[in-house]
């Protein structure tokens, strides 16, 4: 177990990054749930998500919507 003042109690932690390069380099946090939804969908397994995307500008504003295809 680790502990930090920040995180608090953690039993592990994982670092990954999607091996789609268009993801990973043109996604936050290296494009692993962008990776994920594309598998979920081309495999049929979910109808649609909740996503929060940024809109760039001065002020980065956070919005969320709904995507019922992998096309976000």
């Amino acid at each position: 177990m680790f502990l930090s003042n920040t995180l608090g109690k953690s039993i592990n932690s994982y670092l990954g990054y999607s091996t789609d390069k268009n993801f990973r380099f043109e996604s936050s946090s290296g494009g692993v749930i962008p990776s994920i939804l594309e598998y979920l969908f081309d495999k049929k397994l979910i109808n649609g998500a909740i996503v929060t995307q940024t809109k760039s500008g001065k002020i980065p504003l956070a919005y969320t919507k709904i995507i019922n295809n992998k096309k976000m």
